[in-house]
C-alpha cells in the first residue's frame, strides 16, 4: 500500500519533468544568450523527453505482450535512446568545442545511470524471472529524473556565479 502511494507520488511529479526540463532549458538559454555545455545537455534531455513521450505508447503495447523478446525490445529501447543522448551530448561538445560543464556532466551520468537501471531489471527479468528488482526499477526512473532537476540548477548556478566573478574581475 506504502510503495503504491509512494510511486504514485513519484510517477505524478514525474508527469511535470518534461516542462521543468524545457523551462530550464530556456531560462538558462535566455540568460547566458548562447548555446552552451548546459543548454546542450538540456537541448538533449529535452529531445529525449520528448521522444520518450512518442515511443512510450507503442512500446507499452510492445511490453505486454508474452515473450522474451518483447521484455527485449521494452528495454533494448530505453536503453539504446540513453546511450544515444549520451553520444548526442558528446558530438555537440566536441564539434562546437565545448568544454564539459557540471550540468552536461550530470545529466550524462543521469543517461548511465537510467541505462545501468534498465540492464539489471532485464536481466533479472530475462534469467531469474525473480521481480527482486522491480521496485527499484519502479522507483528510481522517476527518482533520477525528477532529481535531475534540483541537481541542474545547483550546477548551473554555481557555474553562473564563476562565470559572473570571473567577468567581474577581468
Amino acid at each position: 500500500m506504502l510503495n503504491e502511494q509512494i510511486f504514485e507520488l513519484l510517477k505524478s511529479f514525474e508527469d511535470v519533468t518534461s516542462i521543468m526540463y524545457i523551462v530550464l532549458f530556456l531560462v538558462i538559454f535566455f540568460i547566458e544568450k548562447r548555446m552552451s555545455s548546459a543548454t546542450v545537455a538540456l537541448l538533449v534531455l529535452c529531445l529525449c523527453k520528448g521522444m520518450a513521450s512518442l515511443i512510450l505508447p507503442e512500446l507499452l503495447t510492445l511490453a505486454s505482450q508474452v515473450g522474451l523478446q518483447y521484455k527485449f525490445a521494452w528495454y533494448g529501447c530505453w536503453m539504446g535512446l540513453n546511450v544515444i543522448c549520451i553520444g548526442l551530448i558528446l558530438k555537440f561538445h566536441l564539434s562546437h568545442k565545448i568544454r564539459a560543464s557540471n550540468v552536461a556532466i550530470t545529466v550524462s551520468l543521469a543517461y548511465v545511470m537510467l541505462t545501468v537501471v534498465q540492464a539489471l531489471d532485464f536481466i533479472d527479468r530475462a534469467t531469474l524471472n525473480s521481480s527482486a528488482f522491480a521496485m527499484i526499477y519502479q522507483v528510481s526512473i522517476p527518482t533520477i529524473n525528477i532529481g535531475l532537476i534540483p541537481l541542474i540548477c545547483y550546477f548551473w548556478l554555481q557555474d553562473f556565479r564563476k562565470a559572473a566573478l570571473m567577468y567581474k574581475e577581468g
